[in-house]
C-alpha cells in the first residue's frame, strides 16, 4: 500500500507474554533500530506500565533518551498524507490518536495492520537526530 510515497510495510515484533497495548514499544524500537526489551526498558523507565500503552510525555523521555527530537509545529496535526513527504527520509516515530507507527525512510513500519490510514491525524511526531 502507498501512501503519497509512504509504503506500508506491517511488520510484527515479538512481545513478551502477557504484553498489551504495546504499539508505542513496538514503533520505538523499530525506529531506533534496538531490541524490543530495550525499548520497553527506556518506556519503562519513562513510567509506561506493562498493559497500559504509552502516554505523550512517556514516550516523548523515552524517545530523547534514544536519540530523537520532536517534529516542528507545521508536521503537526495534519494528516499522514500531508506529510509524506517529510517523512521520506530519516527514522521517524509517529503518533496518532491511540497509536503509534514507525517510519524508516518512507517506510511506514506498524505492527497492527488497519490503525494506519492516510488521513489520520499526527498528535506527536519524533525524529532521530
Amino acid at each position: 500500500m502507498d501512501y503519497n510515497g509512504i509504503h506500508f510495510k506491517h511488520k510484527r515484533l515479538k512481545s513478551p507474554r502477557g504484553e498489551r497495548r504495546d504499539c508505542g514499544v513496538r514503533a520505538l524500537a523499530a525506529a531506533a533500530g534496538v531490541s524490543y526489551e530495550v525499548a520497553h526498558h527506556e518506556l519503562a523507565k519513562a513510567g509506561r506500565k506493562n498493559r497500559f500503552g504509552t502516554a505523550s510525555l512517556v514516550m516523548e523521555t523515552a524517545a530523547f533518551n534514544l536519540g530523537f527530537v520532536p517534529a516542528e509545529g507545521p508536521l503537526l496535526h495534519k494528516q499522514l498524507r500531508e506529510i509524506a513527504p517529510a517523512l521520506m527520509t530519516g527514522r521517524w516515530v509517529v503518533g496518532t490518536r491511540g497509536h503509534y507507527f514507525a517510519v524508516e525512510n518512507g517506510w511506514l513500519r506498524d505492527s497492527c495492520r488497519g490503525l494506519v490510514h492516510p488521513t489520520s491525524i499526527i498528535r506527536e511526531l519524533y525524529r532521530m537526530s
